[in-house]
């Protein structure tokens, strides 16, 4: 089930010049200065931890990001959709794991948006520290995160914690 947050958190927002210098580094190495909208290809199993990435790109940049479980309503002829969201978005987000890089879906998906965005469109958002490289056509772009190290050495230690509990 998808669900996806009605409201932004009003709490507090800290301002400075650090974090707005932050802000500007981001969009100028992920192609978001002139970004307002996204299409988000995963894999239906990658959910989860999706829904998070895209709600802190959102928040953090005020890109509109296309999801299917978000953006799809009842009835609507998924298939038909996809191919003018992609092709009309400022940026395709290709959301990477081994369940991706088997999908057919994903692989239509970024095919589609390679073939009509061009690589400076597009950008890989790796999900595993242990997901097999990106295809061949996209291999220009990096495609690991070495924050993903550090998610893999957590959920170890979570494990071996809680066997020894």
């Amino acid at each position: 089930i998808c669900s996806s947050p009605t409201s932004r958190g009003t709490g507090p927002t800290r301002t400075s010049a650090t974090s707005a210098n932050a802000n500007e580094r981001f969009a100028a190495t992920h192609h978001t200065e002139t970004a307002k909208t996204a299409f988000a290809s995963y894999v239906r199993e990658d959910r989860q931890i999706v829904l998070h990435r895209v709600a802190s790109v959102e928040a953090a940049t005020g890109i509109d990001v296309w999801l299917d479980c978000a953006s799809l309503r009842p009835s609507q002829r998924w298939r038909k959709l996809l191919r003018p969201e992609i092709e009309g978005r400022d940026l395709f987000m290709l959301f990477w794991s081994r369940k991706a890089a088997k999908s057919r879906w994903v692989k239509w998906e970024w095919q589609t948006a390679l073939e009509h965005k061009g690589l400076d469109a597009m950008q890989i958002h790796p999900l595993e520290y242990d997901a097999p490289r990106v295809p061949k056509a996209l291999q220009e772009l990096h495609d690991t995160d070495p924050k993903m190290a550090l998610v893999a050495a957590t959920k170890r230690q979570d494990a071996k914690s809680s066997r020894s509990a």
